[in-house]
């Protein structure tokens, strides 16, 4: 029910107060932890692709331009780097770098798609997120819709 260096502030920090003795049933020995774990520790890692936007075509020097805005978070527990990848079909359109992304964080990132010398047509947009270290969830590192060109 306490927390901080002499266990006065109010609030629990999650390590128990009474320690607590088990038995090795290989061994037999006996153990006592002092200050337990009140509940299982979990950290993971995931990189998430959380969704992704077309804007409305724009002209640009002369040019045709589809802004894809990406959105990923971290879900995990741990700063990680990694690479945000962006397609139409199987075509890259670009890629970017995320240094140092903090547990929690989301950003969104702008790439730029241009369409000039493309074929009018229904496209499939794809943003997919390098797979990190240890990840266990990889199903949400991509993130597919479809375009009208």
């Amino acid at each position: 029910m306490y927390s901080g260096p002499y266990q006065n502030e109010t609030g629990s920090d999650g390590i128990g107060d009474t320690p607590y003795t088990f038995t090795d049933l290989t061994t037999g020995a006996t153990y006592k932890d002092t200050y337990p774990l009140m509940k299982p520790y979990a950290s993971r890692h995931d990189i998430a692709v959380i969704n992704v936007i077309t804007t409305k075509m724009d002209v640009r020097g002369g040019d045709y331009i589809f802004d894809i805005k990406v959105t990923v978070k971290n879900l995990g527990d741990y700063i990680e780097s990694f690479n945000v990848t962006s397609f139409f079909n199987s075509s890259e359109i670009g890629r970017q770098e995320i240094v140092a992304f903090e547990p929690d964080a989301e950003r969104t990132l702008t790439f730029s798609w241009n369409v000039t010398a493309i074929e009018q047509g229904i496209y499939t947009i794809k943003a997919m997120a390098d797979t990190v270290a240890y990840e266990e969830n990889i199903t949400n590192n991509e993130c597919i819709v479809a375009q009208s060109v």
